[in-house]
């Protein structure tokens, strides 16, 4: 069973981190996703978002991002994609 409260709160924790990173249209719509109860739709948003605009982001959020999904028994290449993006320093 998900523990969406634990999901939520690490998506929130992304979230935060990444405004003025993502457009704001898509910040708003990630953030309305969470807040509706759909939190699966929200981590597909930031994530496509982030790697079609090729937003750098450090590894902390990539990890954050790669565990709210594992929580939801999403596919793994929904966040892999990512990898490039992300700063290793």
């Amino acid at each position: 069973m998900t523990d969406f409260d634990s999901v939520n709160r690490l998506l929130y924790e992304s979230l935060n981190e990444l405004r003025g990173k993502l457009i704001e249209k898509d910040y708003i719509n990630a953030k309305v996703n969470i807040d509706v109860g759909e939190p699966g739709l929200a981590l597909e948003t930031i994530c496509s978002q982030l790697y079609e605009y090729n937003i750098h982001i450090p590894k902390r959020i990539y990890d954050l991002l790669a565990r709210a999904g594992q929580m939801m028994n999403m596919s793994e290449d929904l966040w892999k994609m990512l990898l490039p993006i992300v700063d290793r320093t």
